[in-house]
């Protein structure tokens, strides 16, 4: 799988193992900031993922000290990108992807890099781990991110980090919402290997279906939510996949999507 690339380098590097692909924002010189190049290859590489049934979970990585710094301030913050998708479009192809997204958190995380964790599915980090919304304390205000943020922080939560701009630990994003497990920096390897094997578990239709849930639910009134739900309930229940999970459950037996 190939990435454009820059002078210091491609920017993102995929490896593939089986059903797992990790997407590895490598760019450490610069702190992995979301340049256009960045942005490019980054959605290059979603892009080609979202189209492989072979590839069951896409963990999110990066190498060097920072997961992403944040908008590339040298070329003008967002308003310099000049990305095919820009960010708005990238976070939206994070969460639509119909693979689990789990992003793995060993550094950094500011600004732009924070919608990126907003948008994962599953967040791992270690205890080395820092994150901020730090737009305020460059004169902007944290608006592309805070739409992928805001359903996992709730106002009260985004009020008093928005606002401030602090920085803080992987224990404070997970008591947040933002992080769901938080490991010591030799341990964080095994901690998402460990997540990964849970997801390998569900069936990828099911899964795409059950990320389509989370989606839509929180914006219907709840009679529309009930008769979407109830109509996407039969058909998973009709469907090869639910067909396969009751028989094997039956069966005594792992379904066929278990590796």
């Amino acid at each position: 799988m190939t990435a454009a690339t820059t002078p210091e380098g491609p920017p993102v590097r995929v490896e593939q193992n089986g059903p797992v692909a990790r997407v590895i924002l490598d760019q450490p010189e610069r702190r992995n900031v979301l340049s256009t190049a960045m942005v490019d290859a980054l959605a290059d590489a979603l892009r080609q993922l979202q189209t492989q049934p072979g590839v069951r979970v896409v963990v999110l990585g990066h190498r060097g000290p920072a997961f992403c710094a944040g908008a590339d301030l040298r070329s003008g913050g967002l308003a310099g990108l000049r990305s095919r998708v820009d960010l708005p479009g990238l976070l939206q192809m994070v969460q639509g992807l119909p693979q689990p997204v789990l992003a793995e958190v060993d550094g950094a995380c500011l600004g732009g890099g924070m919608g990126l964790v907003a948008a994962a599915d599953l967040v791992v980090a270690s205890t080395r781990a820092s994150f901020g919304f730090s737009e305020v304390r460059v004169g902007v205000a944290p608006a592309v991110v805070a739409v992928a943020a805001l359903p996992k922080l709730g106002l009260a939560q985004a009020r008093r980090w928005f606002l401030t701009g602090e920085r803080f630990g992987a224990d404070q994003a997970a008591a947040m919402g933002l992080v769901c497990e938080v490991a010591e920096p030799d341990d964080l390897p095994g901690t998402r290997d460990r997540l990964v094997h849970a997801l390998l578990q569900g069936a990828p239709g099911a899964q795409a279906a059950t990320k389509r849930v989370l989606a839509t639910l929180p914006g219907l009134p709840p009679e529309a939510a009930y008769a979407w739900a109830q109509q996407l309930s039969r058909q998973l229940f009709e469907g090869e996949e639910g067909q396969e999970g009751m028989a094997a459950f039956l069966e005594r037996r792992s379904p066929r999507w278990v590796p």
